[in-house]
């Protein structure tokens, strides 16, 4: 259990986090309103099976069970794309929306593991200076 003091010794460092994790936030938000955002490499493939997933299709986009990409984005992507669903005009649009929040969240949620690994193997002013790099890439 942690004393006040050690508690208190904290605070800077947290604060120091909460503030780069919004500045990662922040910086991937820019690129997002663009006009139009292109999809492409395998991300259409995780957004179609999330999608198909979880509105009862099974875990395919082409008819046939797949069994080459892991499963936990398109989990993601496809519970985002529930909730997405009813507020744009198309599927695509929904699924592009889903995968946007994924992009933000998983980038914010980043950086205190990164932060954290950097601090044990090296100390707190690499984590920092991993958790600004982090953010701008």
């Amino acid at each position: 259990m942690q004393t006040r003091a050690e508690t208190r010794s904290r605070f800077p460092e947290i604060l120091i986090l909460v503030a780069l994790s919004i500045g990662a936030t922040l910086v991937r938000l820019v690129p997002l309103a663009q006009p139009q955002r292109i999809v492409w490499g395998d991300e259409p493939f995780y957004l179609w099976l999330g999608r198909n997933w979880l509105t009862g299709r099974g875990y395919s986009f082409t008819g046939y069970s797949d069994v080459h990409h892991a499963p936990m984005y398109p989990l993601l992507s496809g519970l985002f794309y529930l909730l997405t669903r009813n507020y744009v005009s198309s599927s695509w649009q929904a699924m592009e929306l889903a995968s946007d929040i994924c992009y933000v969240l998983f980038g914010m949620l980043l950086v205190v593991p990164v932060y954290l690994l950097a601090k044990e193997m090296y100390r707190r002013e690499v984590g920092y200076v991993s958790v600004i790099l982090l953010a701008i890439y």
